[in-house]
């Protein structure tokens, strides 16, 4: 009867795990580590899996690194699983094609480190999921605090995890990484990038992620064809280990990624940005489209801009397009294009918002060339677009209404007509910044009348009343000018004695027959020479 009994209890286990499943409780070890890793040992090389889900508890301990070194899964249990393999090796290390590390949820399955590691150390062809890797909360500041982090690895897979309280990054794909999938995870209070993408790679995706609270770069991004998507980013850049590294998405140097429909906020820095450093470098033909990046931070966020083309470092930027993307609330500028060092040529700014920021649209710098900014929407801004220099940048068909305090148009050359709307008793103003010359103001009242002032001399020029038409009752408050001569019409109450040009001509307001009428005939400049027809 005990041997029937054995028999039916093998036969049980067998059936509940299935075929190459074994559970680490079956297995001796020194802590939970230890059994995962006596059970991994026990499987064929082709692989399998170990069930741990018969550990629980919140003081599950590893003292080894486990090695998952074949094409094994490893499913953890509700538990907190922590680690003391020292500060330079991981809890877990994922070394085989094919190897998983899956837990029962982020709420259920933790694992944590108290010597500083990292949290897990994966290989090409791997997956990672279902789970919380939980760092140090920065009291161990070790360069190997990452909670996941790769040398050179390819083709994995970050599902369903939550990475946070680093020392260091949250997640590191290191050198050349290709076809990372990165979703529905959460990246938060780390002390430097939430996911840094290194460069020559490409194929990368980070969808539907969160990211929150991290000291530098939320997304940094340094390979071609990333693309990120569907993402929120809140207070990211608050301080990170490098200068400057408080970006909410950074594409540094990488070409044709494409960032759409992420939800950036309160970033210390700018929310997106596209920036090179080196002349050999180049970042072209990225899309950012469909982006809604807000404000929401002032005195620590003194450089913040919606989106930026940073060529204040060398390289090349060429070519990307920013299209449809609202931009609200920024200390800065909702789009920059600064082309100061490197050379920012034919980009698009297309169909953008950017309402109550301080600048809408800046455009700028000596190597800022052939850029295009057109179909825009700026309202409430304190300037709405700004080009300081830079050469032919082509403005056209954006409405601007003048809720924004300022529009300065520098260099901008228009290709078709520029809309903007104007409340009652705003002012438009065009100035000459290279003489004393070309400043003036337009302002519409209340009443809906026009009016011209040449804020360099003497006062309005040229008025039109709301029920005018530029054929009809025009009226002009000082000469107006004969085109092809210098002679000029002239109005007044009195007889005319002021010095005018030959051909002149004064209409008196109170003259009678004979002397309503007045032609400059002599004495060319000079004060005399009317004669009353």
């Amino acid at each position: 009867m005990r041997y029937f009994i054995g028999v039916v209890l093998c036969s049980f286990t067998f059936a509940a795990f299935g075929a190459g499943v074994v559970s680490a409780c079956d297995y001796s070890g020194s802590d939970a580590g230890a059994k995962i890793t006596n059970a991994l040992a026990d499987l064929p090389s082709t692989g399998g899996t170990v069930d741990a889900r018969c550990q629980t508890g919140s003081s599950l301990a590893i003292s080894s690194t486990v090695t998952i070194s074949k094409p094994a899964t490893v499913i953890l249990g509700v538990g907190t699983y922590t680690g003391s393999v020292g500060s330079s090796g991981p809890v877990f290390s994922l070394t085989s094609a094919g190897a998983s590390l899956v837990g029962t949820s982020p709420q259920a399955t933790i694992v944590t480190t108290s010597t500083g590691g990292n949290g897990v150390d994966t290989g090409d062809d791997t997956t990672i999921k279902n789970l919380t890797l939980r760092g140090t909360n920065g009291s161990v500041t070790s360069t190997y605090a990452t909670g996941i982090n790769s040398g050179d690895a390819d083709n994995v897979r970050v599902e369903n995890v939550v990475v946070e309280q680093w020392a260091n990054m949250g997640l590191n794909t290191g050198g050349s990484p290709t076809r990372w999938m990165i979703t529905n995870s959460t990246f938060r209070d780390n002390k430097n990038d939430g996911v840094f993408i290194a460069s020559g790679g490409s194929g990368n995706i980070v969808s539907n992620c969160t990211f929150r609270d991290n000291a530098a770069i939320g997304i940094d991004t340094n390979s071609d064809l990333t693309t990120i998507s569907n993402n929120y980013l809140y207070n990211n850049g608050y301080g990170g280990y490098a200068s400057g590294d408080n970006f909410g998405i950074f594409i540094g140097g990488a070409s044709n990624c494409t960032v759409t429909g992420n939800t950036v906020e309160r970033t210390h820095g700018q929310g997106i940005i596209v920036k090179c450093a080196g002349s050999e470098c180049t970042a072209n033909y990225n899309t950012i489209t469909g982006n809604s990046v807000k404000g929401g931070c002032s005195s620590t966020c003194s450089t913040q801009d919606g989106i930026a083309l940073d060529g204040s470092s060398s390289g090349t930027l060429k070519g990307n397009y920013i299209g449809s993307n609202t931009l609200t609330g920024l200390v800065r500028s909702g789009i920059e294009v600064d082309g100061g060092v490197a050379t920012v040529q034919e980009n698009r700014i297309l169909g953008n918002q950017a309402f109550n920021n301080a600048t809408g649209i800046e455009c700028g710098g000596n190597n800022a060339v052939d850029n295009t900014v057109a179909l825009n929407t700026m309202l409430g801004n304190t300037t709405a677009e700004s080009y300081p220099s830079g050469t032919r940048t082509q403005h056209y068909m954006n409405k601007i209404t003048t809720s924004n305090a300022t529009v300065d148009l520098g260099n901008a050359e228009f290709q078709s007509p520029m809309k903007i709307t104007s409340s009652g008793g705003t002012e438009l103003h065009v100035l000459s910044t290279g003489g004393s010359y070309g400043n003036f103001k337009f302002y519409v009242d209340s009443a809906g009348n026009l009016h011209l002032y040449d804020l360099n001399r003497s006062g309005e020029v040229f008025s039109m009343s709301a029920n005018d038409t530029i054929q009809t009752n025009v009226l002009f408050n000082r000469a107006v000018g004969v085109s092809g001569t210098t002679a000029r019409i002239y109005s007044g109450s009195g007889n005319p004695g002021f010095a005018a040009n030959l051909g002149s001509i004064y209409l008196k307001t109170g003259g009678g027959t004979g002397s309503t009428f007045w032609v400059k005939e002599t004495d060319d400049g000079g004060t005399t020479g009317w004669v009353a027809k």
